[in-house]
Parts: C-alpha cells; structure tokens; sequence
C-alpha cells in the first residue's frame, strides 16, 4: 500500500479481515462432471457465485438427473479444460489481453 501511497507509510492498521478469494487461472468457473463418479463440481467463482447460485444449480440439476445439462452446454466449463489446454481468454482477470 505504501508503495502506491506514500502518505499511508505511517498509518496504524485498527481491524483488518481476510477471506478465500476462490478462483481458477482463467478467471471462469468449474461446472459439471468430474473423473470421479457421482461427483460434481460448481466451483471458483469468487464473488460471481452468490448472484449465479439460481442459474448454476439448474444447470447442476440438469446435468445430474439428465446426464447433461439441457440449458446451455456447460463442457467448456468442465474441469478437464486445464488439462486439454483450452482454458477461456477475457480481456479481465488474470489473463489480460
């Protein structure tokens, strides 16, 4: 901080807090199925996850009960894109153009 502002090089910190700031490399989440059976993933949203839970546990549902989610295709979220290498590219985030 104080590298950015110098002003602040003699400020006393009174409380501070931390939390997980849960998100992947490509600044997209995880959805769908995983290797290991019966087990599915809706993960590394950060702060994105509250405001899309609705949408994302339809989603979900769909692919657990349909065997594929029948909304929108959900497989360039799966967890396997950072092994095939095709992970999203955004002009925000960790990967800026």
């Amino acid at each position: 901080m104080v590298s950015r502002i110098p002003d602040y090089s003699n400020a006393l910190v009174e409380q501070a807090y931390t939390g997980l700031y849960d998100i992947t490399p490509d600044w997209h989440p995880v959805l769908g199925k995983t290797t290991v059976e019966g087990f599915y993933l809706a993960a590394g949203f950060s702060a994105h996850g509250f405001k899309l839970a609705p949408a994302i546990a339809e989603l979900l549902a769909e692919e657990i009960v349909e065997g594929t989610a029948k909304s929108i295709d959900i497989g360039p979220f799966g967890l396997d894109r950072f092994e095939k290498g095709t992970l999203f590219r955004a002009a925000y985030g960790g990967n800026r153009a």
